[in-house]
């Protein structure tokens, strides 16, 4: 018994979670959308293991701006949401995509 090889160990159950990830810019003059740098933040969250990949099939992100109030400060939102396996994300298109697999 002491020399009998360890067992192996048991497979991981691989996560199919879905992500909400909304990066929301509030700031005192608004940017051109393609400046608002999205891609920064959510590869901070990936490697900070909020989020387990920024993928489509994995996340869904949304990206917004807004002026800041007077005397409110500059400053990025980021809201993570995990999604349930049978959500539907509705675009800016109106037109919703399914996250549940078939």
């Amino acid at each position: 018994p002491c020399n009998e090889p360890l067992a192996a160990p048991p497979a991981e159950k691989a996560d199919s979670a879905r992500f909400l990830v909304r990066i929301t810019s509030a700031r005192k003059r608004l940017l051109d959308e393609d400046n608002l740098a999205e891609k920064y933040w959510v590869d901070c969250v990936r490697r900070a293991g909020l989020i387990p990949d920024d993928d489509p099939a994995t996340t869904h992100i949304e990206v917004r701006q807004r002026k800041c109030a007077k005397g409110e400060p500059e400053r990025i939102e980021i809201v993570i949401e995990k999604l349930p396996t049978s959500a539907c994300i509705i675009g800016p298109d109106g037109i919703g995509s399914s996250t549940g697999t078939s």
